[in-house]
């Protein structure tokens, strides 16, 4: 079976960052750390090279309303990830969980604040970013000249 690049990419973003902020959060240092944002220029970095293999021939309107779905669906997909791994944490021992504006998962309310604010931060963040990011691939030559947005769609699923 062959995931729909997005889905793939979410994926990718996902486990990376449930990846770092697990080891923070581990290694008892998650706390008050600025290093905790890296887990953005990680999302950041997995869309860039997203929108980088995927330049289409296309200017102007049809790209930007091409890409906002994908930077949703890959920033939804690398969140959802996140916090089943925060909840996976939680399982395995509360103290390992992510703490997040000075709370501590200790009780239910706090753990569902935490999670929902993980979720929606990397959601919001991703769509940012992809604003950001997508420009720069917009108006590119690229290998993809003479490819129709139909037969780019077909390949990122």
């Amino acid at each position: 079976m062959r995931l729909p690049g997005t889905v793939k990419f979410g994926i990718i973003a996902g486990i990376l960052m449930a990846a770092f902020l697990s080891l923070f959060s581990i290694s008892g240092s998650y706390g008050g750390s600025p290093l905790r944002f890296f887990k953005y220029l990680l999302l950041m970095i997995v869309l860039s090279i997203f929108f980088y293999n995927n330049r289409p021939d296309e200017l102007g309107r049809k790209y930007v309303f091409y890409h906002i779905p994908k930077t949703v669906t890959i920033s939804f997909i690398a969140a959802i990830i996140t916090v089943i791994a925060n909840l996976l944490l939680y399982n395995i021992d509360p103290v390992y969980s992510f703490n997040k504006f000075n709370l501590t998962p200790t009780e239910g309310q706090s753990f569902f604040m935490i999670n929902f604010s993980i979720f929606f931060e990397m959601l919001v963040v991703g769509i940012i970013s992809g604003f950001v990011i997508f420009p720069i691939f917009k108006n590119r030559d690229s290998k993809l000249e003479s490819e129709s947005l139909e037969s780019l769609e077909s390949r990122t699923g």
